[in-house]
């Protein structure tokens, strides 16, 4: 089962699919892709009335980044200043679910656990 959310991937030598909502009248969007720890490590810039970019697991200069778990959010510009930044959407495989007090967490491949309520569809993936 994979779920789809905000905000991060993991990539692990396969491409990456991110759902991206770039509005028809973005003067420019960047897809701004960070590591676990926060380091930038690429910016892709997206065409206005994107959907969806495949991302091949690339950094700046090109060199395929290890595996492991990335953070993407879209940023829109007017006028070159930053007007608002979007997370980026994708699936992920869940690993576990379980039960807290807080209610239902799911653990993500690589380890990333978030609460169900930050998931916005499942399916199961093609065999």
């Amino acid at each position: 089962m994979s779920r789809w959310s905000r905000g991060g991937a993991y990539f692990d030598g396969s491409t990456v699919a991110f759902d991206v909502e770039v509005p028809e009248d973005a003067q420019s969007a960047i897809l701004v892709l960070r590591d676990s720890s926060g380091t930038l490590r690429n910016k892709v810039s997206l065409v206005p009335g994107s959907a969806r970019y495949l991302w091949d697991g690339t950094d700046l200069s090109g060199a395929t980044l290890p595996e492991g778990l990335y953070q993407a959010e879209v940023e829109l510009y007017q006028d070159g200043v930053l007007t608002e930044t979007l997370p980026a959407q994708s699936y992920m495989r869940i690993d576990e679910v379980r039960r807290s007090e807080e209610g239902f967490v799911l653990t993500l491949q690589g380890g990333w656990q978030i609460g169900a309520s930050e998931i916005a569809a499942l399916r199961h993936p093609a065999s």
